[in-house]
C-alpha cells in the first residue's frame, strides 16, 4: 500500500467507536465514504494488511468484524484507506494501542499522537453523554431505574400482552405491577440521619433485584418507594409468590452503620389486563392496593379489587371536599363531658371535630380525619379546632359555666411543625385563659418520630398546659417508658373498658395501668365507658376519671349543664 493508505482495526462494533474514528480522520482531511456491510465488503478488505491495529491482535474477535467503512482521502493521488470497526473498548486500552503504533506512523499524514489527543476528547466527551442519558433513566443512589426508564420499559410490556391477548397454551401473557413502600422508613432517617437512610435503600434495591427474574424489571419511583414489573406471569399466584419472596427478603436483619435493623414493607399488586391496560390505571390501582396494604398496618401484600376502587374514589372525593370545609364553615366541634368518678362533678370536656357536607351529608370522623392527616389539611383544621375550643372555654368562663378544661386532639402533623408550640401559647393568650384550662390529647403513634415531637411537648408542657396520652394500649408504649415524657394522664382505650367486666384478661390490664399509672403519678382516663356495671368496677379500681354515653355524649357547648362545674352526673 501507498504510505497514503491506512487500514485500521478495532474490536466490537460500536457507534461510539465509528464515531470517534469518522471525527478524527475528517479532522486530518479524508472524505469517508459508505462501503458495502456484510461479507462481501469484508472479503474486499481481508487481503489488506492493517497499518494500524487499535488493540492487541490476540483479543477475540479480529475476524468477527460486522461494519466495514471505506475511507477515500480528498485530493489526486491518494489511495483510499480502508477501516473496519468492530469497537473501542477503554482508555487503558487505547493507550496501549497507540503505544503500540506510533513508531510506524512518525512523519505520516496520519499521526497517531494528534489522533491521540482527538480521541481522548471525543472520548470523554461521548462518556459524558452517555453518563447524562444514564442518569436520566437511572436513580442515582440505587442504580435502579428511574420512573421514566420504568414507565418505557412498562410500555413496552403492555403493549405486548396487548398484542398477544388471553393466555393460550398454558403461555402466560399477563403482567403483574407490584408497588413496595417500606414502613416506617422515616423513623429511620430521623434517628440514624439520612446516611444511614440511603445505606439502607440500596440494601433493599439489592435484595428486591436479587428476588425477580432477570427479565423483570426493580425500579425506584422516589424516596421509599420501589416498583417492580413482573412480565409474562401466569397468573395472581405466582405474583403473589413473588411479593413474598420479596417482603421476606426486606424483613432479613439490615445491619446499618454498625446497627442491626428490622424493616417490614407493604405491597399492593395490579395484574393486566385483569386491572387494567395503559399505565395510569394500572399505576391507580397498585397504589390502591398500597394504602389498603398499609392501612392494615403493613408487612403484607394486597391484590387491587373493584372494591378498592371505590374506596378510593371515595377518599379522593372526601379530600378534595375537604379543602373547602374551613373557608365554607361546614367544620364544627362537639363536646363530651369527662367526669371526676369519685365525685361525679364533670371536670373537663373533650372537643371532637365534625363535618357536615352539603353533599356527603355528616362525614364519620373515622373518615374525614385520616383523610386530613393523609393530605396534610389536619394542620390548618387542627389549628381551628384548637382556637375554637380555646375560644369555647373562655365563653363558659364569662357565663360561669361550662367545665374548667377542654381536651383537644393533637395530630403528629402538627407536633412536626415547629411553630406549634407558639401557635398554643398564642391561642391561649387570644382567650384569656390560663395554661391549666387546656389539655392537649397525643396518640401513643404520634409519640414514635423525630426528637421534635418530644421538644415541642417539653416546650408546651413547660407552660402549664396538660398533656395526655390518647388511645393508651393500641401501641406498643409501656408506662415505664412514658414516665421518662411530660404527660400528666394516660387515657385507656375504649377496648379494654368495653370487656372489663366480663374477662379477667382486659381487667387484669386495666388493673397494672390503675396502679402503675397511680405510682407514677398519671391521672388515668377511662374511654368509652357505657354500662353502671363498668362505673362501678372502674371505681372500685381506683380509675380517676372517665368519659362515655353512660356520662354524657358528645354534644354542642350549650348542651352540657349551665353550672357543668357544680353538677355531678350520678
Amino acid at each position: 500500500m501507498s504510505p497514503e493508505s491506512i487500514t485500521v482495526l478495532v474490536i466490537d462494533d460500536d457507534e461510539a467507536t465509528r464515531l470517534i474514528l469518522r471525527a478524527a480522520l475528517e479532522w486530518d482531511g479524508y472524505r469517508i465514504e459508505e462501503a458495502a456491510d456484510g461479507e462481501a465488503g469484508l472479503a474486499a478488505t481481508a487481503a489488506l494488511e492493517p497499518d494500524l491495529i487499535l488493540l492487541d491482535a490476540m483479543m477475540p474477535g479480529l475476524d468477527g468484524f460486522e461494519v466495514c467503512r471505506r475511507l477515500t482521502a480528498p485530493g489526486p493521488g491518494r489511495a483510499p484507506a480502508v477501516l473496519m470497526v468492530t469497537g473501542l473498548r477503554d482508555d487503558d486500552v487505547v493507550e496501549r494501542a497507540f503505544a503500540a503504533g506510533a513508531a510506524d506512523f512518525v512523519g505520516k499524514p496520519f499521526r497517531p499522537p494528534v489522533l491521540r489527543q482527538r480521541v481522548r476528547r471525543l472520548i470523554a466527551a461521548r462518556r459524558a453523554e452517555v453518563d447524562l442519558v444514564r442518569l436520566a433513566y437511572h436513580d442515582a443512589l440505587t442504580g435502579l431505574p428511574n420512573r421514566a426508564l420504568f414507565a418505557d420499559r412498562f410500555g413496552t410490556a403492555l403493549s405486548r400482552i396487548r398484542r398477544l391477548g388471553p393466555s393460550t397454551g398454558g403461555v402466560a401473557s399477563a403482567l403483574a405491577l407490584l408497588l413496595i413502600d417500606l414502613d416506617d422508613f422515616k423513623v429511620v432517617n430521623d434517628s440514624l440521619g439520612h446516611s444511614a437512610g440511603d445505606e439502607l435503600l440500596r440494601t433493599v434495591s439489592e435484595r428486591l433485584s436479587r428476588s425477580v427474574r432477570e427479565s423483570d424489571t426493580v425500579a425506584r419511583l422516589g424516596g421509599d418507594e420501589f416498583a417492580v414489573l413482573l412480565d409474562e406471569v401466569a397468573d395472581s399466584g405466582q405474583a403473589a409468590m413473588v411479593a413474598r419472596r420479596i417482603l421476606d427478603a426486606i424483613a432479613e436483619p439490615i445491619r446499618v452503620e454498625g446497627r442491626e435493623l428490622a424493616l417490614t414493607a407493604s405491597v399492593g399488586i395490579a395484574m393486566s389486563p385483569a386491572n387494567g391496560t395503559d399505565i395510569g390505571t394500572l399505576t391507580r390501582a397498585a397504589d390502591t392496593a398500597l394504602y389498603r396494604a398499609k392501612s392494615s398496618g403493613g408487612g403484607c401484600p394486597v391484590f387491587y379489587s373493584e372494591e378498592m376502587g371505590k374506596a378510593a374514589l371515595r377518599r379522593m372525593l372526601v379530600t378534595t371536599a375537604l379543602r373547602q370545609a374551613l373557608p365554607a364553615r361546614e367544620l364544627s366541634l362537639l363536646y363530651q363531658p369527662q367526669v371526676d368518678l369519685s365525685s361525679g362533678r364533670v371536670v373537663a370536656a373533650e372537643a371532637l371535630a365534625r363535618w357536615n357536607h352539603p353533599d356527603l351529608g355528616m362525614v364519620s370522623p373515622m373518615e374525614f380525619i385520616p383523610a386530613a392527616e393523609h393530605s396534610g389539611l389536619i394542620v390548618p383544621i387542627g389549628a381551628w379546632v384548637l382556637d375554637t375550643a380555646c375560644r369555647q372555654v373562655s365563653h363558659w368562663r364569662a357565663q360561669d359555666s361550662g367545665p374548667p378544661r377542654v381536651a383537644v386532639n393533637v395530630s403528629p402533623r402538627q407536633l412536626d411543625d415547629p411553630t406549634f408550640p407558639a401557635q398554643v401559647e398564642e391561642a391561649l393568650l387570644r382567650h384569656h385563659l390560663e395554661p391549666s384550662a387546656l389539655e392537649l390529647e397525643v396518640t401513643e403513634s404520634g409519640l414514635v418520630g423525630p426528637g421534635t415531637r418530644r421538644n415541642a411537648l417539653e416546650a408546651i408542657h413547660a407552660t402549664g398546659v396538660r398533656l395526655a396520652i390518647d388511645d393508651f394500649g393500641t401501641g406498643y408504649s409501656s408506662l415505664c417508658y412514658l414516665r421518662d415524657l411530660p404527660f400528666d394522664a394516660v387515657k385507656v382505650d375504649r377496648g379494654f373498658i368495653a370487656n372489663i367486666t366480663e374477662g379477667v384478661g382486659d381487667l387484669a390490664v386495666m388493673e397494672a395501668v390503675l396502679a402503675m399509672g397511680g405510682r407514677i403519678g398519671f391521672e388515668t382516663v377511662a374511654e368509652g365507658l357505657e354500662t353502671p356495671e363498668q362505673r362501678e368496677l372502674l371505681t372500685e379500681l381506683g380509675c380517676d376519671l372517665a368519659q362515655g354515653y353512660l356520662l354524657g355524649r358528645p354534644g354542642p357547648a350549650e348542651a352540657l349543664a349551665p353550672t357543668a362545674r357544680q353538677a355531678a352526673i350520678a
